[in-house]
């Protein structure tokens, strides 16, 4: 009867380690971007800076995940994970001009998904999926949607945690 009770006690125990591996990924971390994979949009190449830039510093929380390009402090994305919108203003090249953008989120399994409307009025749109590989590298997979560009592509960036 001991060992019994022994056997599913440790059986029950690796349940649970494995029920919390399989949970959501914490994406919090000093990223550095590694790969890149460019697309044709019919014929020719073309290639889209990564979304966050080369590195990038995240915060994720209970309430949301938060992210911050090292290089332009200003840009930082910020979504939370109850599907709301969040608002933000963002400088452009031009003084005194702002984008607004609007960025909602979700959990799809252990995925990110990400929308972005920047400025909501010209059809901008930035659709992102955020996973962790096997090797725990980020994976950044991007669907940038803009009424000058025919079709549709999905940039993916990979980065590395510093």
């Amino acid at each position: 009867m001991r060992r019994r009770v022994t056997a599913i006690s440790v059986v029950l125990g690796f349940l649970a380690i494995g029920i919390r591996a399989q949970g959501r990924p914490d994406f919090s971390g000093d990223w550095v971007i590694v790969g890149a994979e460019s697309v044709r949009i019919g014929n020719q190449p073309t290639e889209f800076q990564a979304p966050m830039g080369g590195r990038f510093v995240a915060r994720q929380d209970d309430i949301g995940f938060r992210a911050a390009r090292l290089s332009d402090p200003d840009a930082t994305l910020v979504a939370l994970f109850d599907g709301s919108e969040t608002s933000r203003m963002t400088p452009t090249l031009q003084p005194g001009h702002f984008l607004e953008s609007l960025t909602a989120a979700f959990w799809s399994d252990n995925r990110l998904v990400i929308s972005t409307r920047a400025n909501p009025a010209n059809g901008r749109t930035d659709n992102s999926v955020l996973s962790l590989d096997q090797n725990g590298m980020l994976v950044w997979q991007w669907t940038p949607q803009r009424p000058e560009l025919p079709g549709t592509a999905t940039f993916t960036f990979k980065y590395r945690k510093r």
